[in-house]
C-alpha cells in the first residue's frame, strides 16, 4: 500500500523503482514465504501431533491388553497351582475331623489308592491312615491291580457300601463339608459297593487289588468288606463336574424277572 503509487509509476515509465520501494516489496515477498512456510510448518506439527497421539494411544491399549493378558495368565497359573498343592489332612487340618471320628470309633475304613504311581496319592492315602487311627478305627490300604474297578467321583470318594449304616452316610456328608472348606475336592457315593460284612474275596475281586497295609494288623487279616471306604486318586487340572451328593439311602438295584420263553 505505502509504495503502490511509485511501483505503477515506474511500471508506466519502465524503469526501476528507487531502492527503498524494491526493499520493501522484498521485504513483503520475503515475509508472505515466511507466513507460507509456517503454515505448512504448522499443520505438518499438528498431523505429526495427532499421529503421535494416535500412536501412543495404540500403544497405551497394546499395553493394557498385554497387562490383562498376563494377569489373566497370573490368575490361571495360581488356580492351577492352588488345585494342584499336595493335599493335607494332618497338622492342624486334623482337629476339624478329630470330633467326628472319635464318635466312631471302632469302625473299619478301607483305603482304596488308584494312580498310586503319583506321591501325592500316597502320601494323602497315609495321612489318612494316621488320622483315622487316631481315632481307633481299623484302616487297610489297598491298590488296584489289573482292572481299575474304580468308583466314579472327584480325586477323593467318600463311598458307602450297600446296607450300611445311616450314620456313616451322615459322616460322610459331614466329612464332605470338612473337605470343600480345606478346598480338597471330593463327592460322596453312597450304596456303591458289594453288600457289607461279606467277605472281600467274594465280593470284590481280589484278584484286583492288592493289600499295602493293615492297622491293627490282625492274625489271620480282616476278611470282611468294611461299610466305609475312602477312594484317591491324582489331581484333577479340571474341575469334576458338579453333581448332587444323595443324602437318603437308596437300596439295591433288583435285575427285572424275565419271562420264560415258550
Amino acid at each position: 500500500m505505502e509504495s503502490g503509487s511509485e511501483i505503477w509509476h515506474s511500471i508506466a515509465a519502465h524503469k526501476w523503482p528507487r531502492n527503498p520501494t524494491i526493499g520493501s516489496i522484498l521485504v513483503t515477498v520475503g515475509v508472505f514465504f515466511e507466513v507460507t512456510l509456517s503454515i505448512f510448518i504448522a499443520r505438518g506439527a499438528k498431523r505429526s501431533e495427532i499421529e503421535s497421539s494416535q500412536t501412543i494411544s495404540e500403544l497405551n491399549q497394546e499395553t493394557e491388553r498385554l497387562r490383562k493378558e498376563a494377569a489373566e495368565a497370573n490368575l490361571a497359573q495360581a488356580k492351577i497351582e492352588q488345585r494342584m498343592k499336595p493335599r493335607m489332612v494332618l497338622g492342624p487340618e486334623s482337629e476339624r475331623f478329630r470330633p467326628l471320628l472319635d464318635s466312631h470309633a471302632g469302625k473299619d475304613l478301607d483305603i482304596m489308592v488308584f494312580d498310586q504311581h503319583l506321591p501325592e496319592t500316597m502320601r494323602f492315602a497315609w495321612q489318612f491312615l494316621s488320622l483315622f487311627r487316631s481315632a481307633n478305627w481299623n484302616v487297610r490300604i489297598f491298590e488296584p491291580i489289573g482292572a481299575q474297578h474304580r468308583i466314579p467321583g472327584a480325586p477323593l470318594v467318600l463311598a458307602i457300601g450297600v446296607d450300611a449304616p445311616v450314620e456313616l452316610l451322615n459322616l460322610a456328608a459331614a466329612l464332605l463339608d470338612q473337605f470343600n472348606e480345606l478346598e480338597i475336592e471330593c463327592s460322596v457315593s453312597p450304596n456303591s459297593f458289594g453288600e457289607v460284612g461279606q467277605l472281600w474275596n467274594a465280593t470284590n475281586r481280589a484278584s484286583a487289588f492288592a493289600l499295602v497295609k493293615e492297622e491293627p494288623l490282625s492274625i489271620m487279616g480282616r476278611k470282611c468288606v468294611s461299610p466305609f471306604r475312602i477312594q484317591i486318586g491324582a489331581l484333577q487340572l479340571v474341575p469334576t463336574p458338579p453333581g448332587k451328593m444323595l443324602i437318603a439311602r437308596i437300596g439295591p438295584v433288583t435285575p427285572p424277572k424275565h419271562s420264560p420263553q415258550k
